[in-house]
């Protein structure tokens, strides 16, 4: 996952306004078209010039107001092979604070992977192996919900000590012994989480390449 920004993005960069057209005087056309015919241009020379530059005028406004790509297939790092718009990743439909940080606001940080494993996300404590796959570490996941049982905010919280941070694992491995807590022990969970990401990362990497093909 991408390092916590400082402070969330509020305003989008402004738009780069757009470049005029190059535009001639009369007076600067005539002179222009004088040059040429001293150049050793004739009429049927400069009508050929003036229609081609026309053609190309309107291939470029044409290129402009009607592009090949209108529909870009969204692929990213963090989207499926496939695209974000053919194969959409899942959406956290609610707020989730993971240790205070609003990342429901940042999705676009997360893998199509983590969130496959965030919308699984259930309350409860649970022991997740940390890096060494032996020291156990709580987690804590909160959930509340509306009048209607719907999901409205998520919490997940754990102690760390900022030069601790490095011995929690990838998000996916977390996320991954949360998730499979009621069918595995956390080593098994941690274990499995590991092996899992390894290959899924190697994969999707693969699956990105240019000269990547279908099998």
């Amino acid at each position: 996952m991408s390092q916590v920004p400082n402070t969330p993005p509020d305003a989008a960069p402004a738009a780069t306004a757009a470049v005029p057209a190059a535009t001639f005087t009369p007076d600067q056309f005539a002179q222009i078209i004088a040059a040429m015919t001293s150049q050793g241009f004739n009429k049927d020379d400069l009508r050929e010039i003036l229609s081609e530059s026309q053609k190309a005028t309107a291939t470029m406004v044409d290129r402009v107001a009607n592009p090949s790509n209108k529909v870009h297939p969204g692929k990213s790092a963090m989207s499926y092979p496939e695209g974000d718009v053919a194969r959409p990743r899942p959406r956290i439909e609610h707020a989730l604070f993971w240790n205070g940080y609003p990342q429901h606001k940042f999705q676009e940080e997360l893998h199509w992977s983590e969130l496959e494993l965030i919308v699984q996300l259930k309350a409860g404590e649970y022991d997740c192996m940390q890096k060494d796959g032996r020291t156990s570490h709580k987690v804590s996941v909160k959930v509340k919900r509306d009048a209607n049982e719907r999901v409205e905010r998520i919490d997940v919280t754990f102690p760390v000590l900022r030069e601790y941070k490095e011995r929690i694992p990838p998000l996916y491995v977390w996320l991954y012994q949360m998730v499979h807590a009621d069918t595995l022990k956390p080593r098994q969970s941690f274990m499995k989480g590991m092996s899992s990401y390894i290959d899924l990362m190697y994969e999707d990497e693969e699956a990105k390449r240019p000269d990547a093909v279908a099998v």
